[in-house]
């Protein structure tokens, strides 16, 4: 499995026995109603990284930015998103 994705599981605890489908189902719906939330340019971001798997140097390069500044947007999107998912009783 890639980094980005390993990354993205630990965030979210994703489990993946097979009795936690529906769960599973409504914390996606909660994903997708998050990243509606975000501006798009952190979007952008979130879904190169985490869905389409691009590295941090990868996704520096088409911002045109330091690598640092890229992993520190991520880490606050992440922070943002465990905010939320905590909201909707995701997490304790």
């Amino acid at each position: 499995m890639s980094d980005s994705l390993t990354d993205l599981e630990r965030t979210l605890f994703i489990d993946n026995s097979p009795d936690i489908v529906l769960e599973k189902q409504e914390l996606i719906a909660a994903l997708n109603r998050f990243l509606k939330t975000l501006p798009p340019d952190d979007r952008a971001l979130f879904v190169g990284r985490y869905y389409l798997c691009l590295s941090i140097e990868e996704l520096a390069k088409g911002q045109k930015t330091p690598n640092y500044k890229i992993y520190n947007q991520l880490n606050s999107i992440k922070m943002r998103l465990m905010d939320q998912l905590k909201k909707e009783g995701f997490y304790q």
